[in-house]
């Protein structure tokens, strides 16, 4: 059962949709780190988005330096290597050798190739912390990828020459062929904003991934608030499908294709919600998840995580889309 927050929903207007008809509130615990906080996050009746009723106002306290996004990549030659045959085989390599690999399940590079994105195409990467994909990208041949962040502690120029700018979607200029944010989206207060900033930034025509978790999956139902993806209160919007289609088909979008894509952490993570752990240690960044939990629920996750995508109850989304346009270009 969620425990009701003692606070009336009358006036309250969802963020997405506008409707007022909207769930009581529940409280929600900060679960990464095992803080002792509790949020309160109601659900929309009409465009089944969850969202926090309350941000607070500063942030950065819940993005440590050891943030998990934000630790700049590994530097030694062997993980190097690592990550380059990791990234061709992804764009270039027969999906057999590795579609059952738990990395391709969470869907960055496979977004990528499943949208044929071409070498030569302008890349914009939002919300992306270090920026380890777009340098990625650089190393296999994609000349035109940048990256912003504003939670970073300053830009990072990485050594292949790769820049994520600290910044807000709404300080950039430029034309962009793609523009993608993963799993970045659902921390941003203004969905509207960013939403209508990457239609401002995309050509006409451009390409748009998105990667959210999403409210409407087999894990939400399974482990409520103790489900990894709620992340309070860094998760400010858990989205349902319908709810993110309408807000980017609102701003001039049109959705071609939503994909599953969940993979083991969601599971896993979860699992150490349940056993009154921290998702992360605050100290070393590190999940530990072998410390934890049994080898057999660490081996059942990424098969288990697999069969929810096939069937269409992942908790992780990846939307694709264009800018209406009636000249669509070639990326």
């Amino acid at each position: 059962m969620h425990r009701m927050m003692p606070k009336s929903t009358a006036g309250t207007v969802c963020r997405i949709c506008g409707s007022t008809n909207i769930d009581a509130p529940i409280l929600v615990p900060e679960t990464m780190f095992r803080t002792g906080e509790e949020f309160g996050y109601h659900r929309c009746f009409n465009c089944g988005c969850l969202q926090i009723v309350e941000m607070p106002s500063e942030m950065d306290r819940y993005y440590p330096e050891n943030y998990y996004s934000y630790s700049l990549p590994a530097t030694g030659a062997l993980q190097w290597l690592k990550t380059k045959v990791r990234a061709f085989l992804s764009h270039y390599g027969p999906r057999q050798f590795f579609e059952r690999c738990d990395w391709w399940a969470a869907g960055d590079r496979r977004s990528l190739r499943e949208a044929g994105i071409s070498r030569s195409a302008r890349i914009l990467d939002l919300g992306c912390g270090s920026g380890g994909l777009i340098a990625s990208l650089r190393d296999i041949g994609f000349r035109n990828v940048i990256g912003a962040d504003p939670y970073i502690s300053s830009e990072i120029i990485h050594r292949n020459g790769v820049r994520v700018l600290k910044c807000e979607a709404g300080e950039i200029e430029g034309e962009f062929d793609v523009v993608m944010m993963h799993h970045s989206l659902e921390h941003v207060r203004d969905q509207r904003a960013v939403v209508n900033n990457i239609v401002r930034l995309l050509v006409p025509g451009g390409y748009c991934i998105i990667r959210i978790p999403t409210i409407d999956s087999w894990a939400w139902e399974e482990y409520g608030i103790e489900w990894v993806q709620l992340d309070a209160p860094r998760h400010f919007y858990l989205h349902s499908r319908a709810s993110i289609v309408r807000l980017l088909e609102t701003a001039g979008l049109h959705v071609i294709t939503i994909a599953d894509d969940s993979f083991s952490y969601s599971l896993l993570g979860s699992e150490k919600i349940r056993r009154g752990q921290p998702v992360i240690d605050r100290e070393t960044g590190n999940t530990d998840f072998a410390l934890v939990l049994p080898e057999d629920l660490i081996a059942w996750a990424p098969e288990r995580a697999r069969q929810l995508n096939r069937s269409g109850r992942g908790d992780s989304i990846a939307v694709h889309a264009r800018k209406k346009s009636s000249n669509l270009t070639e990326i």
